[in-house]
């Protein structure tokens, strides 16, 4: 539900950013995730992978108003099994703050694109496909 929305955002013409880790804590969930988002890269959306330190927090803004901060991962364990927590907040003073600290992580960030994503190596394609069948469980 949540990628098809964002599939919906990207059709709309809403700029998506995406910024993930670079290297996960889980490699499963890193290659699962990155077969997935995938998707939305060639749908339009920005991907950028971010350099260590690894970052767990979650945190979305949308229209420079409204914020999600929290834990949760977007997948469907986490969603329905895990006790994970977020936050939603409105305010302009806040979605600045949030989207400053966002720009100066994609500044240090590397950008996966679709030619990135092509240039993978096969094997790795097939790695983060078989990865992401096992997603429910992860």
């Amino acid at each position: 539900t949540l990628l098809a929305t964002l599939q919906l955002a990207l059709l709309k013409g809403v700029r998506v950013q995406i910024v993930i880790p670079r290297k996960n804590n889980l490699r499963l969930v890193h290659w699962a995730s990155l077969h997935a988002l995938h998707w939305l890269v060639s749908e339009g959306a920005e991907l950028y992978l971010s350099p260590p330190p690894f970052d767990h927090s979650k945190v979305m803004t949308v229209d420079q108003h409204w914020v999600m901060l929290g834990s949760g991962n977007w997948d469907a364990r986490s969603l329905r099994l895990n006790f994970e927590f977020d936050l939603e907040c409105y305010g302009e003073e806040l979605a600045e703050q949030i989207d400053d600290a966002l720009d100066e992580r994609i500044a240090l960030s590397q950008r996966l694109d679709q030619a990135g994503f092509r240039q993978m190596a096969p094997w790795r394609r097939v790695r983060n496909a078989l990865a992401h069948m096992m997603e429910p469980y992860l």
